[in-house]
């Protein structure tokens, strides 16, 4: 191990000397004004070195001001032809049947058919928002991101509350279980989708070998440490998944034989509950106990997620196809 290190350190030491050499070459030639062609077979000759400090620089460059820091936000492009009024709504390609397969598009996108605000969907693989996440949207020329902070955006501007029926209590609890699916519930989805069963991903996201077990792969050990610094990766998969099992008998309680999650009406709370039950319910693979669990143990969460489904994905054949 010595050794090793050793040669390591005599090859960066090399290089360095290299480097300082070459451009010191450089510079004694521009300060002498020699000719064009002697510049020319200078940097010819030193290529190698000039290719060294930019890759030098660079690395220097990202490392002091490539992080994003909190409330750094991502220049995204809006169209300048858009429709007053009309959401543009950007997620992920559909897969499997479902609009999406993240919870958190799927919720955007239930709460603008909750809610019967205009919009259009912008498919994109790689399409990150203004908070370097999806989903986001355009509206007016302005791009926005998070679900929750979209959301009560239009609660403002439209002057639009699905949660106006409710009372002080009840808005409290629709809070509560929005939070828990968010925060909480969410990590163990990852945890079963990325880590647990990795190895349907593939056919999951309708997609080949190489973007499985390249891109998804890259994707399934950023989220795997994302697991770990939020608490959940810590825990073991036994515990993991009586977590989110918890959760989801918590939902299935309070939903009960109720038409919607809260009552007689459609409210906010619908669209996070939509989104989370969907996704388990039609993208887990029907040989775990997940899909057990909100099949055979809660089947009106199935119940919940089918009628959700016919009254407001009737032009979604995919969706509709699954009821």
């Amino acid at each position: 191990m010595a050794s090793l290190l050793q040669s390591v350190l005599e090859v960066v030491i090399t290089l360095a000397k290299n480097l300082q050499n070459g451009t010191l070459e450089l510079v004694e030639l521009a300060r002498n004004g020699v000719a064009l062609n002697d510049v020319g077979h200078a940097v010819q000759k030193n290529a190698l070195v000039l290719v060294l400090w930019c890759l030098f620089v660079f690395v220097i460059a990202r490392m002091c001001c490539g992080g994003r820091g909190y409330g750094s936000r991502v220049k995204v492009k809006t169209r300048e032809n858009f429709e007053p009024g009309k959401v543009y709504l950007h997620q992920h390609i559909p897969a499997s049947g479902l609009p999406s397969l993240s919870p958190f598009c799927l919720k955007l996108e239930m709460y603008l058919r909750l809610a019967g605000i205009p919009y259009e969907n912008v498919y994109k693989r790689m399409d990150p928002g203004p908070n370097g996440k999806i989903p986001w949207i355009e509206y007016n020329g302005r791009a926005m991101a998070d679900s929750g902070l979209i959301i009560q955006f239009f609660k403002e501007e439209l002057q639009l509350d699905l949660n106006r029926s409710l009372s002080t209590t009840d808005r409290a609890i629709s809070r509560a279980f929005v939070k828990m699916l968010e925060e909480n519930t969410y990590w163990g989805l990852v945890h079963f989708r990325w880590i647990e069963h990795f190895h349907v991903l593939g056919s999951l996201f309708e997609v080949g070998w190489f973007v499985h077990n390249v891109l998804l792969r890259r994707s399934a050990r950023r989220l795997s440490k994302m697991l770990w610094a939020q608490g959940m990766g810590r825990h073991s998969q036994e515990d993991i998944n009586d977590i989110t099992e918890k959760d989801i008998m918590a939902v299935s309680e309070f939903l009960g034989e109720k038409p919607f999650f809260m009552g007689e009406e459609p409210t906010e709370a619908d669209a996070t509950v939509y989104g989370f039950m969907a996704e388990i319910l039609w993208a887990a693979p029907k040989s775990s106990d997940l899909h057990a669990l909100v099949t055979e143990k809660c089947p009106n969460i199935r119940e919940y997620c089918v009628r959700m489904t016919r009254r407001y994905w009737q032009d979604w054949k995919g969706m509709t196809d699954k009821c």
